[in-house]
């Protein structure tokens, strides 16, 4: 009678590894299926506030350069031309002047 509740009690290793076996199938199955994204509009975001800031923070002329354009700021973190960028379906507006960047 105590073994008996003793087996009962809970999860065997055995069970424990099936289980795992079971569930590590179906997510390596369902991988292919996701859809990956893309987050590098994102990076493109952060860089841009980056150099923005350390322009501002160093009080000198920062040439920002990257695989879409290439953004100047001045040492009060100025853009000196206005733009519109495309980074991978996603649209950002470089106001001139403050250098707002508003993504659309």
């Amino acid at each position: 009678m105590i073994i008996r509740q003793w087996l009962t009690k809970g999860f065997v290793l055995s069970e424990l590894i099936i289980s795992m076996a079971i569930i590590t199938a179906l997510f390596i199955l369902a991988s292919p299926v996701i859809k990956q994204r893309d987050h590098s509009h994102l990076s493109f975001y952060h860089d841009y506030l980056y150099h923005q800031s350390l322009s501002m923070v160093n009080k000198e002329t920062i040439r920002f350069e990257n695989e879409y354009s290439v953004i100047n700021f001045n040492e009060k973190g100025n853009v000196e031309q206005a733009k519109t960028i495309k980074v991978n379906n996603h649209i950002f507006v470089i106001e001139l002047g403050g250098g707002r960047l508003i993504r659309k």
